[in-house]
């Protein structure tokens, strides 16, 4: 996994800003613009810069595909959380219980944070 960068936004957009069934559980809770992908782009790389860790592009391991994003971000109202968003192709073949393992791991052996919040919602679209 690589941090989200600014070159991202098309492959962001595809993957979860344009899909309903992924933004329905996020920020805006409906599908959204490239120009909001590009926001929250922008949005990723300097919480990396400020934090030193963020959310990472996830991309299929054969084919290189942008799959979605998974990461920890910190919330002033709740502190480090762990999130993720997978387009619906991604979903149900256990990437986000893996890039979430390899977040967790992140969070609790290198960078020796103490506690990362987690919330998990049932966000897959039918098959």
């Amino acid at each position: 996994m690589e941090p989200i960068r600014r070159g991202d936004s098309e492959d962001l957009f595809e993957a979860v800003v344009s899909q309903d069934s992924v933004m329905r559980w996020l920020a805006t809770g409906r599908a959204d613009s490239r120009s909001a992908a590009e926001t929250m782009c922008d949005d990723h790389v300097a919480h990396w810069a400020r934090h030193g860790y963020g959310d990472f592009a996830v991309r299929d391991a054969a084919t290189h595909a942008f799959l979605g994003r998974v990461g920890l971000r910190n919330r002033p109202q709740y502190g480090v959380d762990l999130g993720f968003a997978l387009h619906p192709r991604a979903q149900r073949r256990g990437i986000a219980g893996e890039a979430g393992r390899a977040c967790l791991n992140l969070a609790f052996r290198r960078l020796s944070l103490i506690r990362a919040n987690t919330k998990l919602t049932a966000c897959c679209s039918s098959p």
